[in-house]
């Protein structure tokens, strides 16, 4: 079976003999009706991008934060951060993105992997010195774990206590903001990753933010040297931060979006899912392995992707992201009700 990166179309075509044109991608948790970007004043291609102030400014305002760094990009971040600590224990979901394990295995690190109904036992660990460092993603992708704040607040004094930080990736709380840890950065020790590529639709622009004490920003900056961030993804950030409006619509627009698709495919595979989930951005459904694999080919074949993640040598699951608009909608129901016949 092929696998690849969600939104990877060109990896499908090669797999599936299909044009990406002609695919529906459903692989990722990006918004589908993102932020509309309009057209860039020319002058913007012709300056080196030294960063804005204004940047600066509507970033802090967005995410009530002082002290961030504006990078290319979360996944930056993911792959210099474990650098910045000398040898240790990471503990880290089992089942997540998993770009978080491979860079903290790359350093040399320890990883100590726990499941979602394991992070309730995770303060004892800390206490013990079991995990020097909690990593944790939230809500979890593709599981939709959400973790509580109390609990996180109760983890993060204690990994203070022993000199521990917990790392964040909050790349699709945008749109349930009163979950996010940032207004516990004063505690110290905690490490939050933001992007405008899910929320906003922006994953191309490649920017994204590091919330953190001032020493980590300045550690971090240290690496990405000048013109980090380019000046149209500074122009674009700043406007896309700045806009209030767009914000208070979407966060509504994609929170009825994913509950009218889990309604729709847990009442479509009622009997064949194990278990079914969802946040405002995507929906994942649980199956046994085998059903899991053959509905990820037959809707690849018919040009729709999704994203298939294995659980464990019996279970995956398939993530669907959000349609958008009717013709979308009328395409994937379609398809389902033709492979139902079969």
């Amino acid at each position: 079976m092929s696998l690849f990166h969600g939104g990877d179309l060109a990896a499908a075509e090669k797999a599936f003999g299909i044009k990406r044109e002609h695919w529906l991608d459903l692989s990722t948790g990006i918004n589908p009706n993102g932020w509309p970007v309009p057209e860039l004043p020319a002058e913007i291609f012709q300056r080196l991008p030294f960063l804005d102030d204004a940047l600066i400014a509507a970033a802090s305002s967005y995410y009530r934060c002082d002290t961030l760094l504006p990078i290319p990009g979360s996944q930056f971040a993911i792959q210099a951060l474990p650098g910045l600590f000398p040898k240790c224990t990471v503990a880290i979901p089992n089942i997540a993105y998993q770009e978080h394990r491979a860079a903290w295995v790359k350093a040399r690190h320890k990883v100590v992997l726990y499941a979602d109904n394991e992070i309730n036992g995770m303060g004892a660990d800390i206490e013990s010195g079991r995990i020097n460092h909690l990593l944790v993603i939230n809500p979890n992708n593709p599981t939709c774990k959400l973790i509580e704040k109390k609990q996180l607040k109760s983890y993060l004094l204690k990994l203070k206590k022993r000199n521990g930080f917990m790392i964040i990736d909050e790349t699709f709380m945008d749109v349930m903001p009163g979950n996010s840890m940032i207004d516990c950065l004063d505690t110290g020790h905690l490490i939050i990753l933001r992007s405008l590529g899910k929320f906003f639709g922006l994953a191309g622009v490649r920017l994204g933010f590091l919330l953190a004490e001032i020493g980590i920003c300045n550690k971090i900056q240290e690496q990405l040297g000048p013109w980090a961030v380019s000046g149209p993804a500074q122009w674009i950030g700043i406007q896309a931060l700045s806009d209030t409006n767009w914000q208070s619509n979407n966060r509504q627009y994609l929170y009825d979006q994913s509950k009218r698709l889990a309604d729709y495919l847990k009442k479509i595979f009622s009997e064949e899912m194990i278990s079914a989930d969802n946040t405002p951005l995507y929906v994942t459904l649980n199956f046994n392995e085998g059903f899991a694999i053959s509905l990820y080919e037959q809707l690849a074949e018919k040009g729709i992707l999704v994203r298939y993640i294995a659980l464990d040598n019996k279970t995956a699951c398939l993530r669907f992201g959000l349609l958008n608009g009717d013709q979308q909608w009328f395409r994937l129901k379609s398809v389902l009700k033709t492979l139902s016949n079969k």
